[in-house]
């Protein structure tokens, strides 16, 4: 068993749990992405393509954010620290956004329909994203806050998480948070895609802006049982709700305007 142990011992070789279980979520979530993006029309290039941006991308926002606005003091007095990316310590919403500008960026020269490729993204991401969770369950990283609840975790030492003290499970709720949208957008996909020949069906784009007020709205509840550091707050919100609510303002308007134009 690895659950909650930071690292694992495979062939006589320690690998970190955390960036083994990162990469198995991420070799799923290509296989399912390159599936649907058959399902689509679309080819193998463009889909592996899109697919190599969004991991480099996110891979390296996910750790500048880190970097530069959680543990800045921490690299300045090593800035070689910055790739001991063994050690953990990246950022969920840094990577989100620099592999959606990335993506973008990258579509514009291309034959696809950009909001097309969103709503093939769209359940993938979020099963991804619940299933990658466990990832930090394993490492103790983002922890939740202590608590006397009957489903209260302790932490063994060897991890992030403070040892001994009953903690939120924040990574199982955050999971469970993310099946559950899934499942929701299976739903909807299902039922108002154009196939149905419904005339409420979603126009293209709409189920990736819907799991992005779903995420938010998710992320806004499990930062009330965060217990981690997450940089300094703004205004008594941390960065990640700050994020959260100003996605939640944008992708309600993009709804809204890509329903009305239909």
């Amino acid at each position: 068993m690895f659950i909650m142990h930071p690292w694992i011992e495979i062939f006589g070789e320690k690998i970190p749990t955390y960036l083994l279980w990162i990469s198995l979520t991420y070799c799923f979530a290509l296989i399912y992405l390159y599936k649907r993006g058959q399902n689509k029309g679309y080819s193998k290039n463009i889909i592996l393509d899109s697919a190599l941006i969004v991991m480099l991308a996110g891979f390296v926002g996910a750790r500048l954010f880190h970097v530069f606005y959680e543990e800045a003091s921490y690299y300045l007095e090593d800035p070689l620290r910055i790739f001991y990316i063994w050690q953990g310590g990246f950022v969920y919403f840094g990577g989100a956004l620099t592999a959606y500008l990335s993506l973008r960026i990258w579509a514009r020269n291309k034959p696809i329909d950009f909001d097309q490729l969103l709503d093939i993204y769209a359940p993938v991401i979020v099963l991804g994203y619940g299933i990658g969770r466990f990832a930090c369950l394993f490492a103790g990283c983002c922890h939740g806050a202590a608590c006397d609840l009957p489903w209260a975790i302790v932490y063994p030492p060897g991890v992030e998480a403070p040892t001994g003290i009953p903690l939120h499970p924040t990574p199982i709720y955050a999971s469970l948070w993310a099946f559950a949208n899934y499942a929701l957008l299976l739903f909807l996909e299902k039922t108002y895609s154009p196939r149905t020949n419904r005339k409420d069906f979603l126009p293209e784009g709409v189920l990736f802006y819907i799991a992005v007020v779903t995420h938010s709205f998710g992320r806004l509840l499990m930062e009330h049982f965060r217990g981690d550091h997450r940089g300094a707050d703004v205004f008594g919100f941390s960065i990640s709700s700050i994020i959260s609510i100003a996605l939640i303002f944008l992708a309600t308007r993009l709804i809204k305007n890509k329903t009305e134009s239909k």
